[in-house]
């Protein structure tokens, strides 16, 4: 166990010593002088206004490359101008070291609670692997519902269109029913008006007949009168 704990200390450390851990291109540091000059303008002839110490977080807003010298603004939000080569964009060693030792720690402190976290994620892995195989039988009951559904869907439809063509055919009918009954209607006026005409023709020829037929009697008697008195 110490000896990981070795190697991996010797990791971190190597990896914080590497020169990508820098700030934003507007961010940098004060190198590793205990203390640096801040003064009111580029050159020494101005006066010192505050000190920056190793490690604190400035942020840079131009460079006089003629003086070499940077204005930069301290965290209280001074500003004022130091020399250029007191200011680097990486973390200073001391830093860095307590950065890693804390990192080191931070580590070994984890390094005690990472077989329970393994078994933890075991445990997690299994009530996962369970929840996917009752995920997939709900999955497939669900599709099986949902087939029936869409079936029951396309019965629904059919079953709404052959309504809608019944509702068609009987509204045809219904008009053809009117139709007939109309014809027949007219049929039964113009039967009644024709009877009505032969019993007219009936009743007057009735009493045609009745005028007619005392007057040929009556000359068939003339007749025979005359033809008795003529003997």
């Amino acid at each position: 166990m110490k000896r990981k704990s070795t190697i991996l200390a010797l990791i971190v450390f190597s990896y914080a010593l590497q020169p990508n851990i820098t700030l934003a291109q507007d961010d940098a540091y004060i190198t590793d002088n205990l203390r640096t000059e801040v003064r009111s303008g580029p050159t020494r002839e101005y006066r010192i206004i505050n000190y920056a110490r190793s490690g604190d977080s400035v942020t840079i807003i131009k460079t006089d490359k003629a003086n070499k010298t940077t204005q930069i603004q301290l965290h209280n939000g001074k500003k004022g101008w130091v020399q250029t080569k007191h200011i680097t964009q990486q973390i200073p060693i001391r830093d860095q070291l307590a950065q890693t030792k804390t990192l080191i720690d931070k580590l070994q402190n984890q390094g005690s609670s990472s077989q329970q976290q393994l078994v933890g994620l075991t445990t997690s892995q299994q009530t996962l692997e369970q929840s996917n195989h009752r995920l997939s039988k709900e999955n497939k009951t669900l599709s099986k519902e949902l087939r029936k559904i869409k079936e029951t869907a396309a019965n629904a439809l059919n079953l709404d269109r052959e309504n809608q063509d019944l509702k068609k055919r009987i509204f045809a009918l219904d008009r053809d029913y009117q139709t007939l009954t109309q014809q027949v209607s007219s049929l039964k006026d113009r039967s009644n008006r024709d009877w009505f005409i032969v019993g007219a023709g009936v009743l007057i020829a009735g009493v045609a007949l009745g005028l007619i037929l005392p007057k040929l009697r009556f000359r068939r008697r003339s007749r025979w009168t005359s033809s008795g008195s003529s003997l």
